[in-house]
Parts: C-alpha cells; sequence; structure tokens
C-alpha cells in the first residue's frame, strides 16, 4: 500500500506516539505495521510504481473513489532553500525535551 503525502503525514504523526501507535496497530492490524521511507525510486516499472498503481485500483474497488487527491502527490523534491542548513534532528530533540513530563516537578 502506497499512501498519498497527506496520509503519509498523518502516518508519520501517529508513529511519533510509538505507545499509542504500536496499541493502535495490534488493533487494527494484528501486528505492528512497518512503514518503508526508502522506498523512492518513482521511475516506470519500479517498485513504488507498480505498487501505487495497485493501491490506485484497491482503493477506488473500496471507497469509490480517486486515491489521488489535489495537493496530496508527489509534486517532486522540495527546493535546496527549504531545509537549508538545518539539522533537523536538533530540532527534534529539542521539541522533545520540551515537552513537559508527568514527573516534572
Amino acid at each position: 500500500i502506497v499512501p498519498t503525502y497527506d496520509i503519509d503525514l498523518m502516518w508519520h504523526t501517529h508513529m511519533a506516539f510509538p505507545g499509542e501507535y504500536q496499541k493502535d496497530s495490534l488493533r487494527l492490524a494484528g501486528r505492528v505495521v512497518a512503514h518503508d521511507d526508502s522506498v523512492n525510486d518513482r521511475s516506470e516499472g519500479s517498485r513504488l510504481t507498480t505498487c501505487s498503481e495497485q493501491t490506485r485500483k484497491v482503493w477506488m474497488e473500496l471507497y469509490g473513489t480517486p486515491w489521488a487527491r489535489p495537493g496530496g502527490m508527489w509534486r517532486g523534491d522540495p527546493p535546496s532553500w527549504y531545509l537549508g542548513d538545518r539539522d533537523i534532528t536538533a530540532d527534534l530533540l529539542g521539541a522533545v525535551r520540551a515537552i513537559p513530563t508527568a514527573n516534572a516537578a
């Protein structure tokens, strides 16, 4: 299954809460659902292209509506200025450390 980008955003957001993600995955799928962001080859016949087409067909059969959504599809790599020299890992760690915990006094 290949998610659209809006669904992928929600998927990543859910995975940011690993306890809830594990619990929900087990409840809904009977296992923790893996998420592989390493599949990026969009050339004809590639795994991503083939799986996207299969997802498109299954989605239409199940929901009777197109899988592709305006604004929800890949539009190319972001421009070089989008992330700049930012260290995203440091940004995320800083945000996580700033979250108050139940043990904080």
